[in-house]
This record gives C-alpha cells, structure tokens and sequence, in this order.
C-alpha cells in the first residue's frame, strides 16, 4: 500500500475512472480526480497532494496556467503533464518554464493503463534517489 496523494486532473471522464481504477489496483489509496483546472485549485487548497496528473488542455484554465497556482498552494507537489504527443511537443519548452527546472514529466495520450503506474513509480524512484542524496550531503557536512 502507498501513501501517496494523487490528483488526476482530466476532462475526461473515462480517463480519470480508468486512471483512478489503474492506481487504487496498484496499491496507492488516496487518488481523487477533476474534470478542470478550476476544481484542481480548489481541491489542492483542501489536501495537500504529493503527485498531480495533470492534463494540458482543460476548459477554463488550462494546465500549464494552473501549474503555478498549485505550486504557490503546494510547492512539493509533483507535475506528471498528460497531452497529445503533438500538444506537448509545441510547449514543451513553455512548461520548463512553468515548472522552474524541476523535470518536465509527460504521460503521453493515448496512454496504455500500465503506462500510468510505470511512469508514476519511475518519478517516485527518481524523488527516493534525490532525497537520499540529500541525505547523505546532509550527514558529510
């Protein structure tokens, strides 16, 4: 079981329930989802979430506006951005920008369901390793 919080972000329906069904079967137990970058600032206000699937084209405010909105709620919350290959390949370089030099992650529609677990483990393996980096710069000074 895992502890993670996870907010998918996705007008679509079926995306969310599938991605939703896909992580609760891998064992992560809190995974809530929204249908627009609105509800996504409303509900990071609520609980602070670690992982945040995060769709580019929303109606109203789009992903890459509502990005630093939740990073000035939740500044260690995690961005996995979910487009189009061709979508996220036109603003890949405004979404470093967006992101201050964190890796830019993509999750790249249309996604397989393994797709989805193989590349939250992979972010959430990279976060173990940095932090215990930290952790032993921390204990040589």
């Amino acid at each position: 079981m895992y502890h993670e919080k996870i907010l998918i972000v996705d007008d679509d329906k079926a995306i969310c329930l599938t991605m939703q069904e896909e992580l609760i079967n891998h064992g992560y137990t809190t995974v809530d989802y929204t249908y627009s970058g609105e509800e996504a600032v409303e509900k990071v206000k609520l609980k602070n979430y670690d992982i945040v699937f995060l769709d580019i084209v929303l109606p109203g405010i789009s992903g890459m506006k509502v990005v630093p909105i939740i990073k000035n709620i939740s500044p260690e919350a995690k961005i996995i951005f979910m487009s189009g290959e061709v979508g996220a390949e036109l603003i890949r370089n405004d979404l470093k920008k967006t992101t201050e030099g964190e890796k830019t992650i993509f999750l790249y529609k249309p996604f397989k369901e393994d797709e989805i677990v193989e590349t939250l483990e992979e972010l959430l393996k990279e976060l173990k390793l940095n932090n215990l980096d930290q952790t032993k710069i921390i204990r040589l000074t």
